[in-house]
């Protein structure tokens, strides 16, 4: 009898764990406000003050409190980015943005006279088509690893200026930098050694090299990525073109917020700051074919590089001078000869390659229209409803920001976009960019849709 009760038991027990197995996981509250574990245990515990991490509506209790998982209900879906931002480009006064935005911009680039041809050459010296296709191929290789990884990444330096100002990688440059946040450098490896693992089928295998950093001998926290069939050049011992992975942690304690950021960056306010203006990296910009995401300030990170010396101090007018190298390099020298011209207005390089000479920014519908609306939509609300441009109450329309921007070359002149961003919390959730052309008849944009789900 006894074993019979004991049999009996242990079927009950293994029973009652089928059925726990059997039903789905509760979610993780972090997952529905953050696509990264660490940014969210950041913002949980306080780590750099919460600044940043409470935009668009999330709270405490929502993405940090599992009691909170049943006591919210899911919103309703919303209309696309795209429709908002053509309904919000239909109430703009055409005259206003040719007379502010075009004519100046024009003026601009038809009153300059080229320099001579020693002086744009080092300009006109940048990667082939080939090299740069292979480029992008292997920064989409790198970027899936990450998101597959959940690794928080942006672009940075060189590349995040290249993003703003030519939606792409700088005509010239043949490298892109990602910066990467990760509690410990064997992180951002074991991410790395993935890559390595997958190659290209034409460009072959993909190789690593770990950055020398000055002051630092080992374990710096920076890599090279190139393909091995990559291009070799003289003045350099590793193939181009590369991708620099450049690891921040938060603590402080990697040697690339020295590098990076100055030496005060690893005091407890500053680098509370510094993680502010990097974190949460929601919003994505198009990299030529790729969207890659970009700091929550991207123009605040790039003026910290700047003051810190890691860029010239000049580039902080990155619209109006374009540098051979914004920002400084390690560990790999560039492979154009710079004895020539280091800098030029950007407006004289239009003759040979499109590039934004005029950006503002605006964070409601209404600041937008006031600038360049029609005297009866200067009268309306934003797309949420109201013009405070404070974050969406649960169930309303995620904010939506947006960026004019007028891009120019010599054959097409000026041409205007209007981008939208909308922050949108959730499970993964980076948000929508979606953009839409308000003056000229071509765009730097070349993907095949005016919105993207980043």
């Amino acid at each position: 009898m006894l074993w019979k009760l004991a049999v009996s038991a242990i079927f009950v027990v293994c029973a009652q764990a089928a059925l726990r197995a059997s039903r789905p996981l509760s979610p993780e509250p972090w997952n529905r406000c953050w696509n990264n574990q660490l940014v969210a245990a950041v913002c949980c515990q306080g780590v750099w003050g919460g600044a940043g991490c409470w935009d668009d509506g999330r709270s405490y209790s929502w993405c940090c409190a599992r009691a909170s998982l049943v006591s919210r209900s899911v919103p309703p879906p919303q209309p696309h980015c795209e429709q908002r931002l053509a309904k919000v480009a239909a109430e703009l006064n055409a005259e206003t943005v040719y007379r502010v935005l075009v004519e100046p911009v024009e003026s601009q680039v038809a009153n300059l006279q080229l320099p001579q041809a020693h002086v744009l050459e080092p300009f006109f010296s940048g990667p082939s088509t080939l090299a740069q296709g292979m480029m992008l191929q292997l920064v989409e290789l790198v970027v899936r690893v990450f998101e597959d990884s959940e690794i928080a990444f942006w672009a940075h330096g060189n590349t995040l200026v290249g993003l703003l100002r030519h939606y792409g990688p700088i005509p010239w440059d043949d490298e892109t930098e990602l910066g990467v946040f990760a509690h410990e450098m064997e992180d951002i490896v074991g991410a790395l050694q993935t890559v390595l693992q997958k190659g290209h089928p034409a460009f072959g295998p993909v190789v690593m090299s770990a950055v020398p950093v000055p002051r630092c001998v080992r374990n710096c926290g920076q890599w090279l990525l190139s393909f091995r069939k990559g291009i070799a050049y003289n003045t350099s011992k590793f193939r181009h073109p590369v991708v620099r992975i450049t690891w921040f942690d938060p603590r402080g304690e990697s040697s690339s917020w020295r590098e990076h950021f100055g030496a005060d960056s690893r005091g407890l306010v500053q680098h509370r700051s510094l993680l502010a203006k990097l974190l949460p990296t929601h919003h994505r910009r198009l990299y030529a074919t790729l969207w890659l995401p970009t700091p929550r300030d991207p123009w605040a990170v790039l003026n910290a590089q700047f003051t810190a010396g890691s860029c010239r101090a000049e580039a902080r007018h990155l619209m109006e001078v374009c540098h051979i190298q914004a920002c400084r390099k390690i560990g790999t020298a560039f492979p154009i000869s710079t004895a020539q011209a280091s800098s030029l207005p950007c407006a004289t390089l239009a003759a040979a390659f499109p590039v934004v000479l005029l950006q503002q920014e605006f964070p409601s519908e209404t600041s937008l229209l006031l600038e360049f609306g029609t005297m009866a939509a200067k009268e309306g609300a934003d797309v949420r409803g109201n013009g405070s441009g404070k974050e969406p109450a649960v169930g309303q329309l995620p904010r939506l920001s947006f960026s004019v921007e007028v891009a120019v070359d010599v054959a097409r002149v000026a041409h205007v976009l209007l981008l939208g961003q909308e922050e949108l919390a959730g499970s993964r959730a980076k948000g929508t960019a979606c953009w839409v052309r308000i003056y000229g008849s071509h765009s730097l944009l070349k993907s095949n849709t005016s919105s993207i789900e980043a």
